[in-house]
């Protein structure tokens, strides 16, 4: 029997059939929407489609009612401002999450934005990941201020310091990684998915499946991790590792299981307890569920300036408001809007003095400001499950 998949991710690059038209999803390299653009988006969404724009839990913008004719002018559009991956391959699987600030992040010691855009060059320039299930991702989670701990995927790091902790879905071993060399080991743990998952289109699809099959140990042991978490030269590694381009150049600190032992009794900053190198595995979050009780929403002061976090009720915005909040961006911020898992957006580099407008603007377009509003407990506009992707060549380029 045939294994059936549920909940594709539809992409620029494979639209998916609903109700009201075609779907898109636009994915913010680093979970960051320069103001431009959102504008750009704003006018694309109102043009091509019908105006109506989802945020996902993936911090993904999805547009809704494109047709047929439209599809590829907003594709051209998305690519035209650095949205996209010119190949379709890769942006179909270039499925990376982090936490909305980075470096603007006055806590965070792990820059999370340089790791997501080290993780998605990776992606474009290794071929044999673009085999990759649509739905496989990563998550890079450094933030302090704006952290996005109880959020799960496929390969998942957070900060230790200033290291990388990372985990696979479904599993409970941590390897400690610097910073630097974590792009390039979340591609071991990718390519090590595919040697033992085999195609896309075949089970298991999520690397949690796989570890229930096959354990997290076997896993580990195609990746080239040893047990002590240094890396073993794989195939075609060991020219890597002299300069050249055959693999993933890793050089691992000798401080990384001390390190762990180190946090064997005090909290992990992404709400687990480490226990040595075991910790209790997580369960995975449900798509468009209603966010945590304690997801920001408003002003929190941060560094000299602050964040302003305007949530969206039930997770849907019109293209005129996102054209506003662009516009507030450009006049109170750093000229950008940040993506976040909970339904909302942040604008960095607002004043304390500016606050106060940003908050007005925002309830007049019905927006949320308030961690206490009880639209926040609204459930978001369910996923559509329906058909496969639109695939051919009148509606989307080839695959």
């Amino acid at each position: 029997m045939t294994a059936q998949r549920y909940g594709w991710c539809p992409s620029i690059a494979t639209p998916m059939a609903a109700r009201d038209g075609l779907l898109v999803r636009v994915k913010p390299p680093a979970a960051t929407l320069p103001a431009d653009a959102a504008r750009a988006l704003a006018d694309a969404a109102a043009d091509c489609g019908n105006g109506l724009i989802d945020l996902t839990s993936r911090s993904n913008l999805q547009f809704r009612g494109l047709r047929t004719a439209s599809v590829a002018d907003f594709a051209a559009m998305t690519r035209a401002h650095g949205l996209a991956a010119a190949d379709d391959a890769v942006e179909t699987v270039r499925n990376v999450t982090c936490d909305p600030l980075g470096p603007d992040d006055p806590g965070a010691a792990v820059d999370s934005h340089a790791i997501a855009r080290g993780i998605e060059a990776l992606l474009a320039e290794d071929p044999r990941l673009r085999a990759l299930p649509p739905k496989f991702g990563f998550l890079v989670d450094c933030g302090v201020a704006l952290p996005i701990p109880d959020a799960t995927t496929d390969i998942m790091l957070r900060a230790l310091g200033d290291e990388l902790d990372l985990t696979l879905d479904g599993g409970s071993v941590r390897l400690t990684a610097a910073a630097a060399d974590a792009p390039a080991l979340a591609r071991r743990l990718a390519r090590a998915f595919l040697a033992l998952a085999g195609p896309a289109e075949v089970a298991p699809f999520r690397m949690r499946d796989l570890v229930a099959a096959v354990g997290e140990d076997a896993v580990l042991a195609a990746a080239g991790v040893a047990e002590d978490f240094r890396l073993k030269s794989g195939p075609g590694e060991n020219e890597a590792a002299s300069g050249g381009t055959g693999g993933d150049a890793i050089t691992t600190s000798t401080a990384a299981s001390s390190a762990r032992a180190a946090a064997s009794s005090t909290s992990h900053p992404d709400g687990f307890r480490a226990s040595g190198s075991v910790v209790a595995a997580a369960s995975p979050k449900p798509m468009y569920a209603a966010p945590e009780t304690n997801s920001p929403v408003g002003y929190l002061r941060c560094g000299e300036t602050g964040v302003f976090v305007v949530g969206v009720p039930r997770g849907r915005l019109e293209a005129a408001a996102l054209r506003v909040l662009a516009d507030l961006a450009d006049r109170f911020g750093d000229a950008t809007l940040r993506t976040t898992p909970w339904r909302a957006l942040a604008l960095p580099g607002i004043s304390v003095r500016d606050a106060g407008a940003v908050a007005e603007t925002a309830i007049r377009l019905g927006l949320i400001v308030d961690g206490a509003d009880p639209r926040r407990a609204l459930p978001g506009y369910p996923f559509e499950k329906g058909p496969w992707p639109v695939s051919s060549r009148s509606e989307t380029a080839s695959r």
